[in-house]
Order: C-alpha cells, then sequence, then structure tokens
C-alpha cells in the first residue's frame, strides 16, 4: 500500500488579478508524486494549462487538483478576483460607516447600513461618495485607497451579498 502522505503530490499555486472583474491566471508548481500527473481545474472555464500557468481566468473561486499514478492527490482553492461583501467589504462598512449617530440605524435621516439592502439599493451612491472623499466625513479616518478601490469593485461586479 503507498502512503500517500510521504509520497503524494503537493500544489503551490500563486494567483494573479488584473483589475476589478477582469481575468487572471493561476501559476502552478507540483512537487512529489509518483508517474504522470493528472491536473484538473474546477469550474473549467476551458483555461488552456500551458507552461505552468492556467490563463485568462475569469473571476471566481477555484479548485485545482493533482493525481499521481498511484491516485494520491492533492487539492487547494484560489479566489480569483471576487470582492466579497462579507469578506471585505462589510468589514470595512462596519469600521468606518456604521458608527453611531451615523449609518447605525439610529439616525433616521441617513441610510441603515446594518442591512445589506439599504448598502446594496444605494450602491453607486456609496461607491461616488467614498470615491470622491466626500465619506467617512472628514470628522472620521479616511478610507484607504485599497479600501475605496475595493467597494468600487464589488459595486462594479454588481454589489452581490456573496
Amino acid at each position: 500500500m503507498v502512503n500517500c502522505n510521504a509520497t503524494g503530490p503537493v500544489l503551490f499555486l500563486s494567483a494573479s488579478n488584473n483589475d476589478c472583474g477582469s481575468n487572471g491566471s493561476i501559476e502552478v508548481m507540483i512537487t512529489g508524486g509518483a508517474g504522470d500527473l493528472s491536473l484538473s481545474l474546477s469550474p473549467d472555464p476551458g483555461a488552456v494549462f500551458n507552461n505552468g500557468v492556467f490563463a485568462d481566468l475569469p473571476p471566481d473561486t477555484y479548485s485545482i487538483t493533482v493525481i499521481d499514478e498511484n491516485n494520491c492527490s492533492n487539492s487547494t482553492s484560489v479566489d480569483l478576483g471576487i470582492t466579497s461583501y462579507a469578506d471585505v467589504i462589510a468589514p470595512i462598512i462596519s469600521a468606518s460607516c456604521t458608527l453611531p449617530t451615523c449609518h447605525d440605524g439610529s439616525n433616521a435621516s441617513v441610510p441603515n447600513w446594518t442591512v445589506l439592502s439599504n448598502v446594496q439599493d444605494k450602491a453607486n451612491e456609496v461607491k461616488d461618495r467614498t470615491g470622491n472623499r466626500s465619506m467617512p466625513p472628514d470628522s472620521q479616518p479616511p478610507l484607504d485607497q485599497e479600501e475605496i478601490d475595493a467597494i468600487a469593485c464589488w459595486v462594479d461586479l454588481g454589489a452581490e451579498n456573496n
């Protein structure tokens, strides 16, 4: 019996995103494994694997699996170009926008950003006001350019609950 933990293939990935929502690539390096190796990408957008790289991949989360001739396998996933509301945008809004007497629901004169559908309804305005730096107000620490770009990307990709 083959000990796959000791001899099986190991994957190393390097992801490259171009710009928000544009196609990127995943560079794959494999060590270990016996004999011929089989490599698969899921979901498979019809990408060609050439010189160790899956190129021109649309934004998505990809799983890459390698299997050797002993049927030992290894898989790993990589997020390529998706700006997640839950992981990226919500923490920015929580830290910079849903402050007491602002967008926390306690002030009826401003939208409540603790409710995702309210943020989605005003997504373009959020993008514009963070982009022109009129929000957050001067009384609060400003967003850095990476945060502003993430908000713009999330809005440009449809302001989804992801």
